[in-house]
């Protein structure tokens, strides 16, 4: 199957968030079959994937889902977009042994790789061994797999050394996903963006390209329209987190009226 771009929701928790996220890309006309199709991210750390309590007197981070929870709610949404796990750790020499447990040895035979539940995920490191990726890819030949370049990565160095960097994953990713924010929700530069995009097209026109950061319900039309009007394309993907969710001392959710309206949003800068 030939992959397309996507626009796509990250940190759905609950049932009922992944339904109405669905519901919303339906409304707005974004499917399967569209020129980009629904992307459902869900967060998953090394902690919730290995059971790791929290720090002592430090609350769990509810937007990271626990293991025995995930399969329920991405086979919710397994048929109408595309599932992703947007993995992160402070071990990345562990990638393979990771995704060993997340896609196979979760759930019995009916893992989340052979049930074709998800067979997707984003990597959220800067500049992870690339050999880690090759096993992975070994194991999982028919994994999709986006590379996160956050600030980290990035940061202080000229798009075409950058781009340089990434030719080490041209083979072993299918997305990368400029993203300065790393889910904290600060927005992208448009045209530090846009020229990071145009030099990854030019030196790697096989790979997708996406852009996040800071977009949310009130600027998602207009930053993508911008940046789609600095790239003369709309072949590119985009993503958002933290700029769609309710913040308080006592929760952290999805605030599914900022989810719709980011998802018409960036449906129709993107047209």
């Amino acid at each position: 199957m030939s992959l397309k771009h996507y626009i796509g929701v990250t940190g759905f928790n609950t049932s009922s968030e992944v339904r109405a996220g669905l519901e919303f890309f339906k409304e707005a006309g974004v499917n399967m079959e569209s020129k980009h199709i629904p992307m459902m991210g869900f967060l998953m750390s090394k902690r919730t994937l290995y059971d790791i309590p929290p720090k002592r007197d430090i609350a769990p981070n509810q937007k990271y889902l626990n293991w025995r929870v995930l399969k329920d709610r991405m086979e919710l949404s397994k048929d109408e977009a595309l599932n992703a796990v947007h993995y992160a750790s402070k071990t990345p020499g562990n990638i393979f042994s990771d995704m060993q447990v997340l896609f196979l040895r979760l759930y019995g035979r009916s893992n989340l790789y052979n049930s074709n539940t998800c067979r997707a995920v984003q990597l959220n490191f800067a500049w992870p061994p690339v050999s880690e990726l090759e096993k992975t890819l070994h194991n999982f030949p028919d994994l999709t797999m986006i590379l996160q370049l956050p600030a980290k990565a990035t940061s202080g160095l000229h798009p075409s050394k950058i781009a340089r960097k990434l030719k080490e994953y041209e083979e072993v990713i299918d997305y990368a996903l400029i993203d300065p924010s790393g889910g904290k929700g600060k927005e992208f530069s448009v045209n530090r963006a846009a020229s990071l995009y145009t030099t990854i097209r030019d030196e790697m026109p096989r790979l997708l390209v996406g852009v996040a950061g800071g977009l949310n319900d009130a600027n998602a039309y207009d930053n993508i329209s911008r940046f789609r009007d600095a790239v003369g394309t709309t072949s590119f993907s985009v993503d958002s987190e933290s700029g769609l969710r309710i913040k308080t001392d006592y929760i952290d959710d999805l605030d599914l009226m900022k989810v719709k309206n980011y998802v018409f949003g960036a449906a129709q800068a993107l047209k």
